[in-house]
């Protein structure tokens, strides 16, 4: 429930929003007085509206440096996403009165952060960093379905800079997407239905059909019903599967137990005492059992890369979420095959020594 709730929270930050790519640019006043106009006839009590506009692009991150993709050939383990601010928009959004020269940049990224003072090159444009900053304010933008790369935040001192750098993509072969738009809207309380429909009404009607509005209600409905049968399956699948190898490793023993009594035999009539045949018994079914486990712990560990990608193009999990589910699901593993080694370990004792 925690990690659905994550996903949803990440993919629709606020209650409603809306997406859209516009093909010229329009002022921010112009985006706001039409939200608030709207919001402000609503029958749904509105809490917050938000307005965020930007650019964003894929780059090729190579030596420190964000290159064009190649659309022929594109490098998908180098790729990032690149999200695209002026500085007025930043303050506006943010609240703040920060300032830039028009070589410097505020820089947010999610993975290797660039620290104040050093450099980086965006489609061969040199840019300081001046700052590094958060997220914060600044997170609604992101794209829900580039979750398997990274993100960027590059906030450049004006639309001039920012012209040039697309004008530096389309240079190389590609150009930065057009304005894009999000607009999100926090309720009050749960609104009602029809309220909800006809508040999304009045804003396809004033930004056009071409916008993607999301209702986080409804798309929660929608996601546990996918997820969760998902999710069902992965524990049936799972469960099958270990019951299925933990059965056939135990009856592989105990049909060796059967080929090893008489060796036993010959052993405990050489003079091995009880003792070192329990601990004979002891080694062999230990090692039996728990080499495969440690096996696939190993595996896990190395695998877990590769595997937390895949799972990002489906949902939204985060590093300590992903090491703890691994780390229960490699503890689970381990006590299931303890507590059938234990059973395991006396029937194979009872065998040898022909005990009912």
């Amino acid at each position: 429930m925690m990690l659905g709730e994550q996903n949803l929270n990440m993919r629709y930050p606020t209650d409603l929003l809306l997406h859209m790519t516009k093909t010229a640019e329009e002022d921010s006043a112009g985006y706001s007085g039409k939200l608030a106009e709207i919001t402000a006839g609503s029958d749904a009590a509105v809490k917050e509206s938000i307005f965020r506009q930007y650019y964003m692009t894929m780059v090729l991150k190579e030596d420190g440096e964000f290159k064009a993709v190649d659309p022929h050939y594109p490098d998908w383990a180098r790729m990032e996403t690149v999200y695209l601010l002026t500085l007025e928009d930043y303050n506006s959004y943010l609240g703040k009165n920060e300032t830039l020269a028009e070589d410097e940049i505020l820089y947010y990224a999610s993975e290797s952060r660039k620290k104040a003072g050093e450099s980086l090159k965006l489609f061969g444009r040199e840019l300081k960093v001046k700052e590094a900053i958060g997220d914060e304010g600044l997170y609604y933008i992101y794209d829900s379905t580039m979750g398997l790369f990274e993100k960027d935040i590059l906030v450049v001192s004006d639309a001039d800079v920012l012209k040039e750098l697309r004008s530096l993509e389309a240079a190389e072969g590609e150009d930065l997407e057009t304005l894009k738009v999000f607009i999100g809207i926090e309720f009050a309380q749960k609104p009602e239905e029809s309220s909800v429909q006809t508040l999304v009404q009045k804003l396809r009607e004033a930004f056009g059909d071409e916008a993607d509005i999301r209702y986080k209600e409804e798309e929660r409905q929608f996601f546990y019903s996918l997820y969760g049968g998902v999710f069902f399956v992965g524990i049936f699948l799972a469960v099958l599967f270990l019951a299925v190898t933990v059965v056939i490793i135990y009856y592989k023993q105990m049909s060796e137990g059967y080929e090893d009594r008489k060796r036993f035999t010959i052993l405990s009539n050489a003079g091995m005492t009880d003792k070192e045949v329990k601990q004979t018994i002891k080694r062999q079914v230990m090692i039996l059992f728990f080499l495969p486990v440690c096996t696939a712990i190993i595996h896990m560990a190395v695998a877990s890369r590769i595997v937390r990608e895949f799972l990002q193009m489906l949902v939204i999990v985060d590093s300590l979420t992903f090491a703890v589910s691994i780390a229960i699901v490699c503890f689970a593993f381990f006590l299931v095959y303890a507590l059938v080694y234990l059973l395991t370990s006396r029937q194979y004792y009872d065998i040898v020594y022909m005990k009912e």
